[in-house]
């Protein structure tokens, strides 16, 4: 766990809050267990975390050799632009 502290430069709460939501959705387990008295946290990706990355990768790739975002048909990427009529 202190990989991600100092590799990614994350803060003891940050590292918390990503475990936490990884673990909600079921992208990892993890466990705590004690080396005498000194508690050690642990972390293992699951199988839904790992198709979850796998996807992403690809996703990436596409994004790394054409430049462009691909999406689903009915999916849009917004312009920040204020679309509503009243606006």
């Amino acid at each position: 766990m202190n990989f991600l502290l100092s590799t990614l430069g994350m803060t003891k709460g940050n590292r918390s809050r990503h475990i936490e939501r990884l673990g909600l959705a079921d992208y990892i387990r993890f466990g705590k267990t004690f080396d005498g008295r000194i508690p050690s946290t642990g972390c293992q990706l699951a199988e839904e975390g790992s198709e979850a990355l796998t996807q992403y990768r690809k996703e990436f790739d596409v994004v790394r050799q054409t430049g462009r975002i691909q999406r689903a048909q009915n999916d849009f990427v917004s312009t920040g632009e204020d679309c509503r009529a009243d606006a």
